[in-house]
């Protein structure tokens, strides 16, 4: 997609629409964050503009209920992504993605299962039809050889990766000491220190995207899809009982757009961003 059909495609969407995941695989935690990805070039020949990127989410656990063989956990988490496009003048375009998620985690001997499903909106908000909705899903278990070493496998549905997609779940945490944890795998691969009680550092490389609907007033709606993959260093200080503030630095890498027709699935085109760096913000509730 060159660069004139991609800003004209931007700029239809933010005239026509006035304006983040749940990871299926992430720990269940309550947190408030803000990342901000610094503004980057689209990596098109001739190209001029310019897209810069903030986020903020909250993620909450409701309760947690003890059930016959398990635990029933239940949480909600919304992430709200804002796009500020620089050719010339400024266009902003800002989505939202919200969803009500049900984790059941059953422990027996070495083996531990989690199931999850999240149903969820994915949309600028402007109309919400049954293409701002979806629903997704993990299964992965666990075996524990020994107290430092844990083995993982499964299967997942999200958008983490742009498009919707299955995806496997495979790894394993190494714990040598109580100071240091490795979790390698795929879809996350982290190297944690903690030095003490109430300090922790860490390392990640995780995939960030999504897919939204977008009303576009008169015409079929577009989809709007990003995706990239982060690595990121951050650390974190305990304030109080269970509550820590964290600060994060990272870089973004194998970014890229893609806009399409709601209807149809057709592709209206793609682009392709440069690398950026971002900073990010964290308060966390760790139960």
């Amino acid at each position: 997609m060159n660069n004139i059909n991609f800003i004209l495609a931007f700029a239809i969407i933010v005239a026509y629409s006035p304006i983040l995941n749940a990871s299926a695989f992430s720990e269940p935690v309550s947190e408030i964050r803000y990342v901000s990805i610094s503004t980057a070039d689209v990596d098109e020949t001739n190209a001029t503009a310019r897209i810069g990127i903030d986020e903020l989410s909250l993620k909450s656990i409701l309760t947690t209920k003890d059930v016959k063989n398990g635990k029933l956990i239940f949480s909600v988490d919304y992430k709200y992504t804002e796009f500020t496009v620089q050719d010339n003048t400024e266009q902003r375009t800002d989505v939202h993605q919200a969803s009500l998620m049900a984790r059941y985690i059953t422990q027996r001997d070495k083996w531990r299962h989690i199931f999850s499903i999240a149903p969820g909106l994915y949309s600028d908000l402007e109309e919400i039809t049954t293409d701002d909705l979806d629903v997704t899903a993990s299964y992965n278990f666990m075996y524990s050889s020994s107290d430092q070493l844990q083995w993982i496998a499964g299967i997942g549905y999200s958008r983490t990766f742009g498009d919707p997609i299955f995806f496997p779940i495979i790894g394993a945490t190494i714990q040598p000491n109580e100071y240091w944890q490795f979790k390698l795998g795929f879809p996350v691969s982290s190297a944690s220190y903690s030095p003490s009680s109430d300090w922790h550092s860490y390392v990640k490389l995780q995939p960030n995207g999504g897919k939204w609907n977008l009303d576009a007033k008169g015409s079929n709606d577009v989809n709007m899809i990003y995706s990239s993959f982060e690595l990121l260093a951050g650390i974190e200080k305990d304030l109080a009982k269970n509550l820590w503030l964290g600060i994060e630095a990272g870089y973004s890498f194998a970014r890229e757009f893609e806009f399409n027709d709601a209807s149809s699935n057709n592709s209206l085109g793609e682009v392709d961003l440069k690398d950026a760096s971002f900073i990010a913000v964290n308060l966390r509730y760790k139960p």
